[in-house]
């Protein structure tokens, strides 16, 4: 969820996340449970944005979203078949 800044509507669509997985039969999963997603993102985003600004200054823009964006768009394309 970290893709396109999307952590910070974290908060707001937890209930419809939770609500996608109770309609797929995972009927043990409770509010409290997707609220963790908002500090998990938060502790991924400390460690993985300074990597982000490290290969900004080193590489050109152009070069990242070649090759960075497809594994975000991967990541997308997989969660589709959850």
């Amino acid at each position: 969820m970290l893709f396109l800044g999307s952590q910070y509507i974290a908060g707001n669509i937890a209930p419809y996340i939770l609500t996608y997985f109770h309609n797929k039969g995972q009927t043990e999963l409770t509010e409290t449970s997707t609220f963790y997603m908002l500090p998990v993102m938060i502790v991924v985003g400390v460690m993985f944005f300074p990597l982000g600004g490290r290969l900004a200054r080193t590489y050109k823009p152009i070069t990242l979203i070649l090759c960075i964006a497809p594994i975000g768009i991967t990541g997308i394309f997989i969660s589709s078949f959850i």
